[in-house]
């Protein structure tokens, strides 16, 4: 792997780690869809750890931005 790839998967990595962090301390103001976010973050992170893991490294790069315009959640 590349280092620039792995920098981009930590990145993506503490992003995701962050943002659950902040749901389950609630440090933002809960929304109707809690828990559907933070099984959403829960397993975007399992997915990030799988692929490097498993050296799925090329995948997660296929992957379209999402409408709210990040990118990276596989």
């Amino acid at each position: 792997m590349t280092p620039e790839l792995k920098r981009y998967y930590l990145m993506q990595a503490s992003y995701w780690c962050q943002q659950l962090i902040v749901l389950v301390f609630g440090l933002e103001k809960p929304r109707k869809d809690y828990k559907e976010l933070v099984a959403h973050h829960i397993v975007t992170l399992w997915l990030i750890g799988f692929a490097l893991d498993f050296k799925y490294v090329r995948t997660p790069l296929l992957t379209p931005p999402s409408p709210d315009g990040v990118t990276g959640s596989i």
